[in-house]
């Protein structure tokens, strides 16, 4: 992709509408979702193909770049003087900004680093990625979002409120891409067993509705178009074509057990008649019976949202930890990923307003060390950006011990976003002393301790 990208820009001999429409074709729509089912699909394999981490996490790698070239080609048709780049370009951006999908699914593997399979190269990748993700909002002071919410519980269902019935997928070349993401994790899935009494709960399979409404429902499954809170669709694929060769066992359309997988991959890709889906105009007795019993259910609303609260996603502990432990190695780091990471500091502290969550030993030693590099600081202006930088928070620091001088306490461990206004007031130390059962006594019982320690 990158190498593609970099073609269709650059090349001399074609218009700029011809390098538009070659682009286009890379950044539609259908690509990003392709990316971004890939990133969640490497991950959940992470989790559950232990002897494979590292494989996976190579294969969630080239996603990541992927992800991160969208990010980058968009931004350099920004800076074309065309307006028709200009304007493709803001389409994808504002369907990138409006997915919820799209927007959280790069802090969200931030937390889930782990050091001990993932190399410093894959969180590098992440921390570009979410540099010119949020390079994306520079300029912005809100954003149109897709916001999901759980729908109110109503006495009476009115046929107003009813949302719109899912619809399978119609474009050939989709189903067979759609297959072909989901084969591995059935394959994955046909050790366990199922319990029809519980399939039956999903209220997607019912006997009155007949064996063609579960043709339907399973391919609905497949499609990722029917889905059930903690269960991937693979999994409710697969139990949803058990359950149905148990209802129904004289129909040879569920297939055997032994040839599972080809009767999922026909079902997939096959087309059903409309009769097999349900109607938009229809009442379900089932979705009523659903909601009375409490299954939870979403529905879609658009709200304008502040890029500050996008920003919030990347001011948590555990991203900050991951950019700290980054941070470390500034002299492996490239110049690029140093600048992310000072900017990714410099939204929280400044953007934010909350530098007491980089109150942290940690980073406070990585300032140390750059403050001894007196050459690099005159020559290397990222060297001098960092020390900037960690000598404001240096400063806030020293400025909040003032009012609390048990602060040096909090360098420890990361700070909360619950925590972090509490800190900056000078409170939260006193606080969690009370809470703790943590005493004067045995603080300075801690630091007597200690300083034994070093002498000895």
């Amino acid at each position: 992709m990158t190498v593609f990208m970099n073609y269709a820009v650059n090349r001399p001999i074609w218009s700029l509408s011809e390098k538009i429409g070659f682009i286009s074709e890379t950044l539609s729509i259908p690509a990003l979702s392709f990316i971004e089912r890939s990133m969640h699909k490497f991950d959940e394999n992470i989790r559950c193909d232990k002897q494979k981490q590292s494989k996976w996490t190579t294969k969630l790698n080239y996603a990541i770049r992927a992800f991160q070239q969208i990010m980058k080609t968009i931004l350099t048709m920004h800076k074309s003087k065309d307006e028709s780049m200009k304007q493709s370009a803001n389409q994808i951006k504002e369907q990138i900004l409006y997915t919820p999908e799209y927007r959280e699914i790069i802090p969200l593997l931030m937390k889930q680093f782990k050091p001990n399979f993932q190399t410093k190269n894959y969180l590098r990748d992440l921390i570009m990625a979410q540099h010119w993700l949020l390079k994306l909002l520079d300029g912005s002071k809100d954003v149109v979002v897709r916001a999901k919410k759980k729908a109110a519980r109503k006495k009476k269902k009115r046929p107003q409120d009813k949302p719109r019935k899912p619809k399978p997928i119609n474009d050939e070349a989709e189903k067979d891409g759609t297959w072909n993401d989901i084969v591995d994790d059935i394959t994955l899935a046909r050790s366990g067993d199922i319990d029809v009494d519980e399939v039956m709960q999903y209220g997607l399979l019912s006997v009155e509705d007949g064996s063609m409404k579960a043709l339907g429902a399973i391919q609905l499954a497949l499609h990722g178009r029917e889905r059930v809170r903690n269960i991937t669709s693979a999994e409710l694929s697969l139990r949803l074509l058990r359950a149905a060769k148990h209802l129904w066992p004289e129909n040879v359309e569920f297939g055997q057990l032994e040839n599972e997988i080809e009767t999922l991959e026909i079902l997939c890709k096959e087309k059903l008649p409309a009769e097999a889906f349900p109607d938009d105009k229809d009442e379900s007795d089932d979705d009523m019976n659903g909601e009375e019993a409490g299954y939870d259910y979403e529905e879609v609303a658009e709200a304008i949202i502040d890029v500050e609260d996008i920003f919030d996603a990347y001011s948590h502990p555990d991203v900050l930890h991951k950019a700290g432990l980054l941070l470390k190695d500034y002299k492996m780091n490239s110049v690029e990923v140093n600048h992310a990471l000072c900017k990714l500091i410099h939204r929280v502290v400044f953007q934010l307003q909350r530098p007491s969550m980089c109150f942290q030993a940690t980073l406070f030693r990585t300032f140390q060390k750059i403050n001894q590099e007196k050459i690099e600081l005159k020559t290397n202006p990222v060297y001098k950006e960092i020390w900037t930088l960690g000598k404001f928070i240096l400063g806030k620091f020293f400025q909040v011990m003032q009012e609390n001088d048990k602060l040096p306490v909090e360098l420890l461990l990361w700070t909360t976003q619950r925590d972090w206004e509490p800190i900056m007031k000078g409170k939260l130390t006193s606080a969690r002393i009370s809470t703790d059962y943590w005493s004067s006594t045995l603080f300075v019982a801690l630091i007597k301790g200690n300083f034994i320690s070093m002498l000895q």
